[in-house]
């Protein structure tokens, strides 16, 4: 936790709209990543259902 708190501090500091924009693209990277690791382990069982 010390280290979010770390991260969030120099996040206060900047303006609203690059605060903003950073949190934005971080979800998307988030949600893509995401998106990517269910994709990746559905395409995991289909190889092993075709063992």
């Amino acid at each position: 936790m010390k280290r979010l708190s770390k991260l969030v501090l120099p996040v206060k500091r900047w303006s609203r709209s690059e605060s903003d924009l950073f949190v934005k693209g971080y979800k998307q990277r988030l949600i893509g990543g995401h998106v990517a690791g269910i994709v990746r382990e559905y395409l995991m069982e289909m190889v092993r259902l075709d063992w």
